[in-house]
C-alpha cells in the first residue's frame, strides 16, 4: 500500500488475514514499483499469531483479529511519522463512491462500531482510530 512517497508491504501466510489487510487498504494499493519503507509480516503459529515488521517491532497475539489490529496500528504509526506536516485526528473514516466520511466523537461513543457497520454495508475501510 502507498501513501504519498511512503510504501508499506503487508504479508501474511494465512489467506484470510491477507485478504482483510488488502481489503482495508484497497484504496491505497501501490504498484510495488518502489522499495517499501516498512514491511509487515503476520504468521500463524501454534497457539496464536506473530507479527514482525522491518524495524524489528514484534508481537504475539492470541487471535487473527489481534494480529490484524497490530498491523493496522503499525501502518498508522509509520504514516504519521513519515508525514509530520499533516493534521492527524482521533476518529474513524470510511469511503464510498469516491467520497470519505469522517466519524469523530469522544472515546466510547461508537465510532469504531459505526465504521464497522458501514463497511458491512459496502463502504471502504479507511480507519477506525486515526484520520
Amino acid at each position: 500500500m502507498a501513501f504519498g512517497q511512503v510504501e508499506v508491504r503487508l504479508d501474511a501466510d494465512d489467506p484470510n488475514v491477507l485478504e482483510i489487510l488488502r481489503s482495508d487498504y484497497r484504496h491505497m494499493l501501490g504498484r510495488g514499483e518502489t522499495t517499501p519503507t516498512l514491511s509487515i509480516q503476520i504468521h500463524r503459529v501454534a497457539g496464536g499469531w506473530t507479527g514482525e515488521d522491518s524495524t524489528g517491532e514484534r508481537t504475539e497475539r492470541d487471535t487473527a483479529r489481534g494480529a490484524v489490529r497490530w498491523a493496522r496500528q503499525r501502518v498508522l504509526e509509520h504514516l504519521i511519522l513519515a508525514h509530520p506536516g499533516l493534521l492527524w485526528l482521533h476518529g474513524g473514516a470510511v469511503g464510498h463512491e469516491g467520497r470519505a466520511m469522517l466519524v469523530i466523537g469522544r472515546r466510547g461513543m461508537g465510532k469504531s462500531t459505526l465504521v464497522s457497520a458501514l463497511c458491512g454495508r459496502g463502504a471502504s475501510y479507511l480507519s477506525d482510530d486515526i484520520i
